[in-house]
């Protein structure tokens, strides 16, 4: 069976230097790691700060190189895809940072932002990457009159919304969405998860989910994996992980899930 995504034997190192003398140590960040990703799906990566999770999404993204191992997108090794056709693969695959603000030019108004990457790379004329923005304005429950705002000017579940907008306006066949809900109130994380959802159902969309918060996870995600210290410790459906979770690192992270209350799962 083709997958969208395949990670195989990940690893990735960083060289440091500590102590007074400066003495070079190597860091295992990522440590040969593999995973799969079905068109349409939803996985999440969980586990601890440090524990790789953003490392991985960068690295998808061509962010940074891996030390070792391959990641193919579409059936092709991304280390492999020439420079006419990296274009095609930024759009193909879109990052969602955890803070809005920082993603956001501050100089430029809301709309002006959210209209550049669709016109620049020429996937619509002005007008339809206007018709389009303003169409998932209301199926995001935002006022258009915001796009005349600059970023500081709205909240930051409101911020983060228009991220998600900006990478949909490509539109992408992978989302790489990297702790999007961690910062933000309950009722605007339950919002933004039920977006996901049915962005997934609409559009066909494979998301990676990354999150330190398995409550969140849970709720989104059709399948897991489990991350500690750069190694995948368990993956596993969803509801496998979280009615018989086998690994104690994972039992530990699953025992101190709180209710996400307002979320219910459509299976």
């Amino acid at each position: 069976m083709k997958y969208l995504l395949e990670v195989k034997d990940l690893k990735k190192d960083y060289e440091i230097r500590k102590g007074i003398f400066k003495r070079r140590e190597t860091v295992h960040a990522v440590k040969n790691i593999s995973f799969k990703i079905h068109r349409g799906q939803i996985v999440g990566l969980a586990g601890e700060s440090g524990s790789g999770k953003t490392t991985v999404a960068k690295i998808i993204t061509k962010i940074e190189a891996p030390t070792c191992g391959s990641v193919q997108f579409n059936g092709v090794r991304i280390d492999n895809i020439k420079e006419r056709e990296f274009l095609k693969y930024r759009t193909d695959i879109q990052m969602i940072f955890q803070n809005p603000f920082a993603s956001m030019n501050p100089k430029l108004k809301l709309k002006t932002s959210l209209l550049e990457a669709p016109v620049i790379n020429k996937l619509y004329l002005k007008k339809e990457a206007q018709d389009r923005l303003i169409n998932f304005m209301k199926e995001f429950g935002l006022k258009s009159e915001i796009l005349k705002r600059f970023p500081g000017e709205v909240s930051g579940g409101e911020l983060q919304r228009l991220s998600i907008i900006r990478a949909l306006s490509v539109n992408p066949k992978f989302l790489i969405a990297d702790e999007i809900v961690s910062a933000l109130d309950v009722p605007v994380q339950i919002r933004i998860l039920k977006l996901l959802k049915k962005l997934q159902k609409n559009y066909k969309l494979s998301i990676l989910f990354i999150s330190h918060d398995l409550s969140v996870i849970k709720n989104i995600a059709d399948r897991v994996v489990i991350l500690k210290n750069g190694n995948i410790v368990e993956e596993n459906l969803t509801e496998k992980i979280f009615l018989n979770p086998e690994h104690e690192y994972t039992r530990q992270l699953v025992n101190s899930v709180p209710s996400l209350n307002g979320l219910c799962r459509n299976r």
